[in-house]
C-alpha cells in the first residue's frame, strides 16, 4: 500500500495568476510561463481582479481588461481566462478566490503565482496567514526585489519553502517555491504613460494587445 494514499486521488495542479492587467504585458506573461514550466504546471488561469485592494481602481472597463486577457489565452496555450473576480463586484481578495477554488477542486493542488514585489507586502493581504492553507505560492522574480528582503515574514516563508517542484504536486497546499525567471522591467503604469504621451510600447506587450488598445482607444490622451 502506498505510504501516501491521498496521492492516488490527487488531480493535476491548478495554476492561478491574478492581477489588474491594465494592460497585460510581457512581464506578466513570460515569467509565469517560465515558472510554470519549472514546476510542471500545464494550465494557468489568468484572473483579472475587479477592485484591487492594494491599488487604485483601474479606469479601464473590466470588459476591456478581460478581453485582453482572453486574447493572451488564445495566443499562449498555457493560459486560460477566468472572470470570477470580475463577477463579484467587490474587492478582489485572494483568500475568497482560493476558498472558492478549493471548494470546486478538493483534490487538486493549487499554485498561486506571485511576483517577488508583491511578496514584500504579502503580510498586509487580507487573511494572509490563511492563504497557504489553500494553495502553494510560486514566486517569480521582479527587478529590484530579492528573497532576503522579506524580513517581516521571513520565518513564515522559510518554514514553508521548498526547492522541489514535485512537492507542489504531492501536496494540496502549504509550500513556497521560488522560481528562477527573467527579471523584466515593464509595468502597466509605464505602458499607460507611454501611450498617453505618444511613446512607443511595441517591445513591452504583444502586438495583438497593442492592436486591441488602439482599436478601442484605451489609455490615449484626449
Amino acid at each position: 500500500m502506498s505510504a501516501h494514499p491521498e496521492l492516488a486521488t490527487m488531480q493535476p495542479v491548478i495554476g492561478i495568476y491574478g492581477g489588474t492587467f491594465d494592460p497585460i504585458h510581457y512581464a506578466h506573461i513570460f515569467p509565469v510561463q517560465q515558472a510554470a514550466q519549472q514546476v510542471g504546471i500545464e494550465q494557468v488561469k489568468l484572473m483579472p481582479c475587479h477592485i484591487p485592494p492594494h491599488k487604485n481602481q483601474p479606469n479601464t472597463k473590466p470588459s476591456d481588461r478581460l478581453a485582453m486577457v482572453k486574447l493572451v489565452s488564445e495566443h499562449v496555450t498555457i493560459f486560460s481566462a477566468d472572470d470570477r473576480e470580475l463577477r463579484r463586484h467587490k474587492a478582489s481578495y485572494t483568500i475568497d478566490t482560493l476558498e472558492e477554488m478549493r471548494s470546486e477542486n478538493p483534490n487538486s493542488p493549487i499554485c498561486f503565482f506571485i511576483g517577488m514585489d508583491s511578496l514584500t507586502s504579502f503580510h498586509q493581504w487580507h487573511r494572509w496567514q490563511d492563504i497557504l492553507d489553500y494553495c502553494h505560492l510560486v514566486v517569480c522574480c521582479r527587478p529590484g526585489y530579492h528573497q532576503e528582503q522579506q524580513t517581516d515574514i521571513a520565518d513564515f516563508l522559510q518554514q514553508r519553502e521548498t526547492a522541489k517542484p514535485q512537492d507542489l504536486h504531492d501536496k494540496l497546499n502549504g509550500h513556497v517555491f521560488y522560481a528562477q525567471t527573467d527579471e523584466i522591467d515593464i509595468s502597466s503604469t509605464m505602458i499607460r504613460e507611454n501611450l498617453r504621451v505618444g511613446l512607443p510600447v511595441d517591445e513591452l506587450l504583444p502586438p495583438y494587445i497593442l492592436s486591441y488598445i488602439r482599436q478601442h482607444h484605451l489609455y490615449l490622451a484626449g
